[in-house]
């Protein structure tokens, strides 16, 4: 089950709004409470999309980048670790898509010779051909949806880069 965010509706969305900012200090509250709601509302229309996306080929967005970041080094064998490092996740994480990409056949994997607690991976060749068939649709889609964003993508990457910073605030103590 997917985590969604809850978002009030249009019609009581101002008066919520309204209220909320009435109970807070600052002075523009009403503007940042508006702000901060079409970010989460644009977060999940985002992670929805990516969602119904990959679906279509039948993987989630982590099998996606799983696949694609070993179809980099095609031969290598890979570690769930290294994965997990590579991709800036905990190796625990790496481990339950692998199991399903694993299950799909898209990737095999051995007992290390040297510790047999660790499961040297590999990209199969129906994995290299899944992600080769997959790339060239996927980036045709990102071109359509993103072509639009060309002239103001500078603008777009720095509000991106200010919201990012600015939401390390929400996670301090």
């Amino acid at each position: 089950m997917e985590k969604k965010f809850l978002f009030p509706r249009d019609s009581i969305r101002k008066e919520l709004i309204k209220k909320m900012s009435g109970m807070a200090e600052e002075q523009d509250t009403e503007e940042i409470l508006h702000t901060a709601i079409s970010v989460l509302e644009l977060s999940q229309k985002v992670q929805d999309s990516i969602s119904q996306h990959f679906a279509r080929y039948g993987l989630t967005q982590s099998r996606f980048l799983i696949l694609a970041a070993m179809m980099l080094h095609p031969d290598e064998t890979w570690t769930p670790a290294g994965l997990a490092s590579l991709l800036g996740v905990k190796a625990p994480t790496v481990s339950g898509i692998l199991n399903g990409l694993l299950n799909a056949g898209f990737v095999t994997g051995e007992r290390s010779e040297e510790d047999r607690r660790v499961v040297m991976l590999k990209l199969t060749q129906k994995g290299r051909q899944k992600i080769s068939k997959i790339l060239p649709d996927h980036f045709r889609r990102l071109s359509s949806a993103f072509s639009n964003l060309s002239q103001n993508r500078k603008s777009l990457d720095t509000v991106i880069g200010h919201i990012s910073r600015s939401l390390e605030d929400l996670k301090k103590d």
